[in-house]
């Protein structure tokens, strides 16, 4: 699969936006990003979420919730990441 074929969102909840941006699959890009320095992974059906795996520690945190995920809101900015259908 190449990234022609992928799409990428930013959500952004301290200004509560969602936005197309351009990731080039580098790790460091990542953090950039997601202006953290640890990501984990959260699945959501047909894409998955890149969050800051510490952003519930951090001051002044911002929450989003998804509807395909329940279980908690997800702190911090996150990069959604799926396939064109």
């Amino acid at each position: 699969m190449t990234s022609e074929n992928m799409t990428y969102l930013l959500i952004n909840p301290y200004d509560k936006t969602i936005e197309p941006v351009y990731y080039d699959g580098e790790l460091s890009s990542l953090y950039a990003l997601l202006q953290c320095s640890c990501v984990t992974v959260v699945p959501c059906g047909r894409y998955d979420l890149f969050v800051d795996d510490e952003g519930l520690f951090k001051e002044d945190q911002k929450f989003f919730a998804i509807s395909d995920y329940i279980h908690q809101p997800l702190a911090g900015m996150a990069l959604a990441v799926g396939v064109d259908a």
